[in-house]
C-alpha cells in the first residue's frame, strides 16, 4: 500500500482523527474486519510520512504556518 492508496481508504482526515482511529482499531484488534484491518494499516502509514515530512522540514530550518502547512516550501505538515 502506497500514500495515496492509504489517503483514499482513510480519506481526508486531520492527524487527531488519524491517532483517534488507530487507537480505536487498535484496542480489540482481534475483533476487525479485514477492512478495519485495512483502515489501521492505511493510518499507521499516513501518520508514519506526515510525521517524516514534519521532521524533515524542521531539520531544513522550515517553518509552520500555524495552519499545518509549511511556510517555505508551501508543504502539509499534518
Amino acid at each position: 500500500m502506497n500514500y495515496q492508496q492509504a489517503k483514499k481508504i482513510t480519506g481526508n482526515q486531520p492527524t487527531w482523527a488519524l491517532k483517534n482511529m488507530i487507537k480505536a482499531l487498535s484496542l480489540h484488534a482481534w475483533l476487525n474486519t479485514p477492512k478495519e484491518n485495512e483502515r489501521l494499516q492505511a493510518a499507521k502509514l499516513i501518520l508514519n510520512e506526515t510525521e517524516n515530512n514534519f521532521s524533515e522540514c524542521q531539520l531544513n530550518g522550515h517553518r509552520d504556518s500555524g495552519r499545518g502547512q509549511c511556510v517555505d516550501c508551501e508543504e502539509f505538515l499534518y
